[in-house]
């Protein structure tokens, strides 16, 4: 797959950024590794890792480039755009792998603020990459129109049942964030529950239209024991409801990783094209934005919240990726062309964390609306 996988000059001192057709980036020791990880490992086989699935190779790999344990207590601390760099050169090589790799700091950062000393317990395997997390939460977000997973309190712990209609990186993954309600008291019950599990959680493979090899399955829980040392958080749904989003950057690094490694697909392809080059200086512009400390985003353009960056992260991760489609020709409608993992991925990305906030974010871009 020709994917730019750092598009700037000679590394500068640590921490440094250096210009690219897409504004500046960050140089740093752990981005060399990664970007050596993407570029010899990661990024040549992509096609065949949507069509069967990431290797364990991948996550061993990038294991040994430091990338697990990247601000998380313990691990190793980096500026907040060097490990947004990190999860965009995955995401505009191989959509399936960072799905995985980029929910693994969730149930680590679940467990740094709960408290719980069994818990924090597992940080260490988690920041060496011995263990790697993953989430099954979003299903809560149906309550109480649909409810998949019901959670009973019992003597020492609680009892998860139902299915979590959605959990990525099966076999990989070995530690999950799970969410169910307890309809009764009317809170949500985050746990960290290790996989696997094979008595009370079945895995239900499921057959995807897009990023189907980030071994995404439902989880059939039946039965599951959790004890309370394991519950990361209870809380109310309404409460819940109401952050559900605010937290993370103002734009997915994977939106961003998307849209830089499609549109310099294309521009390599048409480098005179004046639209390709608009996209590239849009895509310049909203990374400027989204980046710095704060919320420069808000300063520069007031009055927008971050439901409005990410759909228009989201929006531009789509253009470029029609636009490798065009660039490409009749040979990007073959299901195993490269293009094909970047089209895919940004139909994924439409539907990812999508709240109803950011459900009507995206619609609103979609109407054409400011």
């Amino acid at each position: 797959m020709n994917v730019a996988v750092r598009d700037h000059g000679p590394a500068g001192p640590d921490g440094a950024t250096v210009p690219s057709r897409f504004g500046p980036v960050p140089d740093h020791p752990v981005l060399d590794r990664v970007g050596e990880v993407v570029r010899s490992m990661i990024a040549p086989v992509a096609p065949a890792t949507d069509a069967r699935g990431v290797p364990r190779d991948h996550l061993t790999a990038l294991t040994g480039s430091g990338l697990f344990g990247l601000n998380l207590p313990g691990g190793t601390r980096v500026p907040a755009a060097v490990a947004a760099e990190a999860q965009e050169l995955i995401a505009g090589a191989c959509p399936s792998t960072h799905l995985i790799t980029s929910q693994h700091t969730t149930p680590a950062q679940w467990i740094d603020r709960s408290g719980q000393p069994a818990l924090h317990e597992l940080l260490p395997d988690l920041v060496a990459g011995r263990r790697i997390g993953g989430a099954a939460f979003g299903h809560v977000r149906t309550w109480p129109g649909r409810t998949t997973v019901r959670v009973r309190r019992e003597p020492g712990g609680w009892r998860f049942d139902g299915v979590a209609p959605w959990f990525s990186g099966h076999g990989l993954v070995d530690l999950v964030l799970l969410a169910g309600v307890d309809e009764r008291e009317r809170a949500i019950v985050f746990a960290v529950v290790d996989l696997p599990q094979p008595a009370t959680v079945r895995a239900v493979p499921l057959r995807l239209a897009a990023i189907d090899g980030a071994r995404t399955v439902a989880l059939e829980l039946d039965g599951l024991a959790v004890p309370d040392e394991r519950v990361a958080q209870v809380v109310g749904v309404d409460e819940w409801k109401a952050r559900d989003g605010l937290d993370g950057p103002p734009v997915y690094p994977g939106s961003m990783g998307l849209a830089r490694a499609a549109a310099g697909y294309a521009l390599d392809r048409f480098p005179d094209n004046p639209d390709l080059r608009h996209l590239a200086d849009e895509i310049a512009l909203l990374r400027t934005l989204a980046s710095g400390p704060g919320n420069a985003a808000e300063a520069r353009e007031p009055g927008h919240d971050v439901f409005y960056w990410r759909s228009r992260s989201v929006n531009l991760a789509v253009r470029a990726a029609n636009a490798a489609v065009v660039a490409r020709g009749g040979a990007g409608l073959l299901a195993d062309d490269p293009v094909q993992v970047w089209a895919r991925a940004a139909l994924f990305l439409q539907v990812r964390g999508l709240s109803p906030r950011l459900r009507e974010a995206h619609l609103a871009r979609l109407a054409g609306l400011p």
